[in-house]
This record gives C-alpha cells, sequence and structure tokens, in this order.
C-alpha cells in the first residue's frame, strides 16, 4: 500500500456515502458534500481524494440530479397580503369625562364611553329598580 492508494475498506465506505449523497440531493440540492460527510461520520479529506482518484465531482453529481429531478411548480416564498379596507360603519358616539349621578346616590364616573353603552347600562340600572324613579 502507498501513501496514495485507498484502503478498500475505506473505499466501500465512500462508495455507499457518494450514492447516498446522490440520493439526499434529489431531496436538497443545496447538500455539500462536507456538511453529509460531517453526517455521516466520514472523513471529507478521505472522500475528496477517493473522489479525485475516479474522476468525481461534486458539481457534476448535482447538475445530473438536477437535470432528471421531476418538475415541480415553483411556489412563491411568501403570499402577498393586501387587506381590504373595512366597509364604512357609523362610528359610535364616544362620551368623554361623564359622571351619572342616579336618585338613589351611586355614582358612577367614566372617562370615555360611547352613547349607546351609557344608555344599556342606566336602562338596566333602573330597571333592576336601584334608582326609583330615572330618565335618560
Amino acid at each position: 500500500m502507498t501513501a496514495t492508494s485507498i484502503p478498500e475498506k475505506a473505499c466501500a465506505r465512500y462508495e455507499q456515502v457518494w450514492a447516498a449523497f446522490a440520493n439526499a440531493l434529489s431531496d436538497y440540492d443545496r447538500y455539500t458534500l462536507r456538511q453529509f460527510c460531517r453526517d455521516c461520520n466520514t472523513n471529507y479529506v478521505g472522500m475528496k481524494e477517493w473522489m479525485r482518484s475516479r474522476g468525481l465531482k461534486v458539481g457534476a453529481l448535482k447538475r445530473d440530479v438536477r437535470g432528471t429531478a421531476p418538475e415541480v411548480a415553483q411556489t412563491p416564498s411568501f403570499i402577498r397580503f393586501v387587506p381590504e379596507p373595512a366597509p364604512l360603519q357609523a362610528s359610535p358616539t364616544v362620551v368623554k369625562g361623564a359622571c351619572v349621578v342616579f336618585p338613589n346616590g351611586v355614582r358612577m364616573a367614566f372617562t370615555e364611553i360611547d352613547a349607546a353603552s351609557l344608555a344599556a347600562l342606566a336602562s338596566s340600572y333602573c330597571a333592576e329598580g336601584g334608582a326609583g324613579s330615572c330618565s335618560i
């Protein structure tokens, strides 16, 4: 065995890794041989030497894999969202700094409340009989 010869056991391993790498490229063609060797616990430098001795190149393999891959419809990497304006609705009348004093002495202060909610509150309070006679 000379310094440049590769042991048979290593050659068998490199052949398996090369086939597995070709298979992995069909799923993800951006995979690098260095990363694949790391994932397979294979010596990258030894793998490159083995490839050089056989005239194999990663670029050629990637071209072959891309050429034989089935055509996939390109899907956009993002979806453009264009919101539609909400239909115009009548904005509620807002009452700011309201203080309501009921005839029985109960006081309610609001920093901000819409008029419809204030009317509903007063009506329900009067309906329960807590305010005696009540007019809004």
